[in-house]
């Protein structure tokens, strides 16, 4: 009995034995489960942060880029604004410079045009002065010899009436 006594003592320590091998074994791999879990719902939780982050930053991105789009379409009709205005002003500009020359032009034109109908005139004057000098001179000659001729024969005349009278 003793035998017996010990040999179930034996076997009761190497069933105990074994239960607790298989109990640590059970508490390993529970706690491995666990820790398993426990990593995969910390990867979870990481995941589902990180997606949230991603998404609030697609979300702040998309933000950025409306306002930079916005500030761009902004910039742009601003520039184009700025750019029409100095267009207009220097199409102005040119518009009353453009008439201003074309005054300048005109008067320049007519007085020149002046200047030489009076430069004409005054040419026309001169050639008539001309003219009328070389007639009056021609005439003044004509003018002597015929006087000249007329005393010549007025002298005649005299001469035959005296000639006549002393004869008489």
């Amino acid at each position: 009995e003793a035998e017996l006594k010990a040999q179930h003592s034996k076997m009761i320590a190497e069933r105990e034995a074994s239960l607790r091998e298989e109990h640590q074994a059970a508490v390993a791999d529970a706690t491995r489960r666990v820790e398993s879990e426990k990593e995969r719902v910390h990867a979870e939780q990481m995941a589902a942060a990180l997606r949230e982050r991603d998404e609030s930053h697609a979300g702040e991105r998309q933000m950025l880029e409306d306002e930079l789009k916005a500030r761009h379409t902004e910039l742009l009709k601003e520039r184009d604004l700025a750019h029409a205005t100095a267009l207009s002003e220097a199409k102005e500009l040119h518009e009353n410079a453009q008439a201003a020359l074309t005054s300048k032009h005109a008067a320049e034109l007519e007085s020149r045009t002046e200047m030489l109908a009076l430069e004409k005139d005054k040419t026309h004057n001169s050639q008539l002065v001309a003219a009328l000098r070389a007639r009056d001179e021609e005439h003044a000659k004509t003018l002597a010899e015929r006087e000249a001729e007329l005393k010549a024969q007025h002298s005649k005349m005299i001469a035959e009436r005296e000639a006549e009278l002393k004869a008489q």
